[in-house]
């Protein structure tokens, strides 16, 4: 098999791929307890095996910090700075210099990739109560904290599975509604590529000048008239409603009257391209 014409590329992947397992490893020893002398071995045979890999080089320097051998970790940034510059002309990556500023002020090296568990991941609930108490008082909550903190509590509807369908059943509306649009669209060009010409220009309004990210109230005064009346704001603002969240429609007609515009809207949309687009397709198939 060695001499198979896939052979030395799949050794070569091989190879990077327990590379990285084995840097994975050291990086979780490192982690659990200050490096002893025969990882720190291991190491400077890695290192010597592969002196263009930066992360062994922070790894070396990371475990003879934690060995109280501090003049050695920075000797080893030098080494790594000296063959990266002769090597490939470049550099360290900002994450080896900044391992190498921490040991120079004597800082605590930067923690691994795998931090201890300091709390379970199992159960939020009194974190979801207190999110979905903010929610009912703010139309924005943030949540932030470290990744792998448990940042992702989840999504719920208040007012029941019927409104929630409800709300489902508009966006699938202006959906239906939007394919006709399109279809009538596709017949109208020539050819394929001037799809692309003609519907961004009509597609980009009515996504961008809209609810979805921005209350019209904010906008400047024409942009938030356009966006106040836009089929999609109608939907976006009836859903939240339907599904008992904060909006950002304002105080505006169109806004108190989301539901019936998420309807309107759509229905008149298909009246007018559904048998336009008909007709055309008859017509070109004569």
């Amino acid at each position: 098999m060695t001499d198979a014409p896939f052979a030395g590329v799949e050794a070569a992947r091989l190879r990077a791929a327990r590379l990285a397992a084995v840097e994975d490893r050291v990086e979780a020893e490192l982690a659990l307890a200050p490096a002893a002398e025969p990882l720190i071995a291991e190491l400077r045979d890695l290192v010597a095996a592969h002196p263009l890999r930066e992360r062994l080089h922070g790894l070396l320097m990371r475990a003879l910090h934690g060995a109280g051998r501090r003049a050695e970790a920075l000797a080893v940034y030098a080494d790594a700075r000296r063959v990266l510059a002769e090597e490939l002309g470049t550099d360290p990556s900002a994450e080896l210099a900044a391992l190498h500023t921490a040991l120079l002020r004597d800082d605590a090296a930067p923690p691994a990739r795998l931090p201890s568990p300091l709390t379970s991941f199992v159960g939020r609930d009194g974190e979801l109560r207190r999110v979905g108490e903010l929610l009912g008082a703010a139309r924005l909550v943030t949540l932030h904290g470290p990744g792998g903190a448990g940042k992702l509590v989840g999504w719920q509807w208040r007012d029941g599975v019927g409104r929630a369908l409800a709300a489902v059943a508009l966006i699938l509306l202006l959906r239906v509604a939007l394919t006709w649009v399109g279809i009538l669209f596709g017949l109208l060009v020539p050819n394929p590529d001037t799809v692309a010409v003609v519907v961004f220009p009509l597609a980009f309004p009515l996504t961008a000048l809209s609810n979805v990210f921005v209350a019209p109230e904010l906008m400047p005064h024409w942009l938030g008239a356009i966006a106040a009346w836009n089929p999609l704001s109608a939907t976006v603002a009836a859903a939240r409603d339907l599904f008992g969240n904060p909006g950002l429609g304002g105080d505006t007609w169109p806004a108190r009257h989301a539901l019936e515009l998420a309807i309107a809207w759509p229905l008149a949309l298909i009246a007018v391209a559904a048998p336009a687009a008909v007709r055309r397709y008859r017509r070109l198939g004569r």
